[in-house]
Formats: structure tokens, C-alpha cells, sequence
């Protein structure tokens, strides 16, 4: 029986494959416009950095045992904690009010707007279930 040996080049490929297809953004570049506007890498998915504001604040869960669930921007990333857990960065998901959490799988925190546009609640959901909040301030 013969053996068949892949280039290394071939595996290399394939290994850089995988990891861009895993990568949770993928920067894109914005063309050059009529404005002068250099293409600056940007991620298609996130909100502007302004909009994420918008999310900052502490929202009173309904469950109480869980403590209240405080959302913060720091260096224009977006983080969760919840009670006296970890906090955690939230990475922008496929609309602007749903966000996954880094490093938890299948947790994912939505945001609720209400007829104004302001952010007034938000789910966490998780594989073991949900819980909503109510923004307080």
C-alpha cells in the first residue's frame, strides 16, 4: 500500500481556514469615498461605539438570588456582569440589540427598545433558560 503524504503547504491552508472561519468578527475594509476618507478596518457587525452607550447601565433582574446585571463600554467594547460573577466583553451578534457572551456557549443577552428607541430591558438567555431585566438607570 502506497502512502500519500500532504504538503505541509496544503495543512497550513486548511489551519488558517479553520481559524478564520472560528474568528467571532471578521474586520472588514471600508473603501476609500468621495470625502477622502481612508478604508479603515471595521467590524460590519458591531454597533458604533456611540450606540453602545445606549446599553450602559444596571438592570434589575427578575430573579433576585441572581443580582442585578450591570452593562459597561470601556475602550469602545461592550461587558456584562452579572451579580457578583465575572464580567465578561459581549461581541456583537447579527443584529444591533443581540450580543454573545465571549467565552460562554450559547449565551447570548438581547436588548429591549421601546417605542422611543431606548434601550428599557434585556434578556439573558442560556442554554439552561432565561431570565429578563428592567433597566434602572
Amino acid at each position: 500500500m502506497k502512502k500519500t503524504f500532504l504538503p505541509s503547504s496544503f495543512l497550513l491552508v486548511c489551519l488558517l481556514v479553520l481559524q478564520i472561519g472560528c474568528a467571532p468578527r471578521t474586520p472588514t475594509t471600508v473603501p476609500m469615498d468621495d470625502t477622502g476618507t481612508t478604508g479603515q478596518p471595521t467590524d460590519v457587525r458591531a454597533p458604533m461605539t456611540a450606540d453602545y452607550q445606549d446599553y450602559a447601565g444596571r438592570y434589575r433582574i427578575d430573579q433576585a438570588d441572581l443580582g442585578d446585571a450591570t452593562i459597561t463600554v470601556e475602550n469602545a467594547r461592550l461587558y456584562g456582569q452579572l451579580g457578583n460573577r465575572p464580567r465578561t466583553e459581549l461581541l456583537p451578534g447579527p443584529d444591533r440589540n443581540l450580543f454573545n457572551a465571549q467565552g460562554m456557549e450559547g449565551v447570548q443577552v438581547r436588548f429591549n427598545r421601546n417605542d422611543q428607541n431606548r434601550v428599557t430591558g434585556l434578556e439573558i438567555s442560556s442554554n439552561q433558560g432565561s431570565v429578563r431585566g428592567v433597566k434602572v438607570d
